[in-house]
C-alpha cells in the first residue's frame, strides 16, 4: 500500500537577521501557510537548549494566549509559539523599529523618552489588571524590561517586546537570568519576585540612563553587583549617591519620579498606572520634541543586519505541542504554574564588564554634586 501523502506544512523563508543576543536570533521572514497565505513576520529563534516541552514554555504559551485576548496597543503582538527543526520560535508582528538602547545612544530627548516610558507603563498596568477570557485578573508581568525590549517605530509607535520570555529562558538555560541582571530589581535576586513593581524598577533604570547617560550601576560585574542587591541598606546608599549626581537642569518632577521608581523597597515604588500618568503629566515640563514629532523629524537609517545561519533558508514550521505525551507537562493557566526562581551563585556567572549602551557623558548639564558619580566600587 502506498504511503499516504504528508499533510501540507507551513514554512518560514528567512530574509535577514537583525540581531543575535542571549535571548535568541531575531529574523525578518515570510510565513507561508498551506493554501497560499503569506505574511511577513518577526521571528525569534530561541537557543537550542530551550526545551519545547518544559513547564516554562507551557506557561509562556498560556501567557501569549491570555494577552492575545486583551488589546494592549503597546505590546508587540505574538502570533504564536511554534517549532522549527527542533527549535522553539516566537512568531510576532513585523514592526519596523529600533530598540531603545540604540536610540539613547543617538540622543533620544528626555521628553520623548518620557513618552516611551509612559506608554510602556500603561501596557504593564493593563497586563496586570485587565480581565482575561475567564473574567479573572490577568496578573501578568514582563520580568525582562530593558532597552533591548522597548521598540520605537518610525512614526513614534511604541512596542514592548518579549513579554514573559526572559522568565522562560531563565528556567531552561543555566544562568539565564544573569544575561540581563543589570535591570533586575533587588527583590528578584533573593525571591524571584513575580510582581509588577519589579518591572517599574527596570523602567526606572532606563529613565536614569536617559537622564545621566549611563546606568546607575555602570561598570559593575554581576559578582560586584550581587552583594548590593542582597543588602537593601547598601543598595539604598549606592542609589542615593547616584541620584544625588543628577544634572541641575532635571525638573524636580522628573527627579522625584526616577527616585521613586528606583526605590529598593518595592512597596515604595509607584504603580505602573501612576508612572504612566506621571510621565504624561510632566512631559510638557521638559524641553525637546515629543516622541511622535521627534520620530517624524529623525533620519532613520536602514535597519542593521548581521550574518546568521538561517538567512536565505526555507524551513518547515509546526505548532508547538504541549501535553499528550509521557512526561509532557500539560498547559496550565499562568496562576497554576510555579514562578521560576532559581538559586544563583554569583561566582558561577561573573560576566564581563558591562559596555554601556549610551555615552558616559550625557551633555545635559553638570551634576548636583559637581563631580561625576563613581562608576565602580
Amino acid at each position: 500500500m502506498d504511503d499516504l501523502p504528508s499533510p501540507p506544512r507551513s514554512v518560514l523563508l528567512f530574509h535577514a537577521c537583525h540581531g543575535r543576543t542571549s535571548t535568541g536570533d531575531a529574523y525578518r521572514a515570510t510565513l507561508s501557510r498551506p493554501g497560499g497565505s503569506d505574511r511577513q513576520v518577526h521571528v525569534l529563534v530561541l537557543d537550542a537548549r530551550v526545551d519545547p516541552r518544559s513547564p516554562a514554555i507551557a506557561r509562556l504559551q498560556s501567557e501569549v494566549r491570555a494577552l492575545a485576548s486583551t488589546r494592549i496597543p503597546a505590546l508587540q503582538s505574538v502570533l504564536e509559539l511554534a517549532q522549527s527543526e527542533g527549535r522553539v520560535v516566537v512568531l510576532s508582528e513585523l514592526f519596523d523599529a529600533r530598540d531603545l538602547g540604540s536610540l539613547l545612544t543617538d540622543g533620544l530627548p528626555l521628553r520623548a523618552l518620557l513618552d516611551v516610558l509612559g506608554e510602556v507603563a500603561a501596557a504593564l498596568d493593563t497586563a496586570w489588571n485587565a480581565l482575561g477570557p475567564d473574567g479573572a485578573q490577568l496578573r501578568l508581568v514582563h520580568q525582562d524590561v530593558r532597552p533591548g525590549t522597548l521598540l520605537v517605530g518610525r512614526h513614534g509607535d511604541v512596542r514592548l517586546a518579549e513579554f514573559g520570555l526572559g522568565r522562560a529562558l531563565s528556567a531552561d538555560l543555566p544562568g539565564g537570568e544573569h544575561s540581563h541582571w543589570l535591570y533586575m530589581a533587588p527583590e528578584r535576586f533573593t525571591k524571584g519576585a513575580d510582581h509588577p513593581a519589579a518591572d517599574i524598577y527596570s523602567l526606572g533604570n532606563i529613565l536614569y540612563e536617559g537622564i545621566v547617560g549611563r546606568h546607575p550601576f555602570y561598570g559593575k560585574t554581576f559578582t560586584e553587583l550581587y552583594p548590593y542587591m542582597r543588602d537593601p541598606v547598601r543598595a539604598e546608599e549606592w542609589l542615593a549617591e547616584q541620584l544625588a549626581g543628577l544634572p541641575f537642569d532635571v525638573p524636580p518632577a522628573v527627579e522625584a519620579l526616577v527616585t521613586g521608581m528606583l526605590a529598593v523597597d518595592p512597596q515604595r515604588r509607584p504603580t505602573a498606572r501612576e508612572v504612566s500618568r506621571e510621565c504624561d503629566r510632566i512631559s510638557d515640563q521638559v524641553s525637546g520634541f515629543p516622541l511622535k514629532r521627534w520620530a517624524r523629524e529623525r533620519q532613520w537609517p536602514p535597519q542593521p543586519t548581521v550574518p546568521a545561519p538561517l538567512v536565505g533558508r526555507e524551513v518547515p514550521v509546526q505548532p508547538l505541542h504541549q501535553g499528550g505525551g509521557a512526561g509532557t507537562p500539560p498547559i496550565a493557566p499562568p496562576a497554576l504554574l510555579p514562578s521560576v526562581a532559581p538559586e544563583w551563585d554569583p561566582l558561577d556567572a561573573p560576566g564581563p564588564k558591562l559596555a554601556s549602551s549610551v555615552p558616559v557623558s550625557s551633555g545635559r548639564g553638570s551634576s548636583r554634586t559637581g563631580t561625576p558619580a563613581p562608576v565602580s566600587a
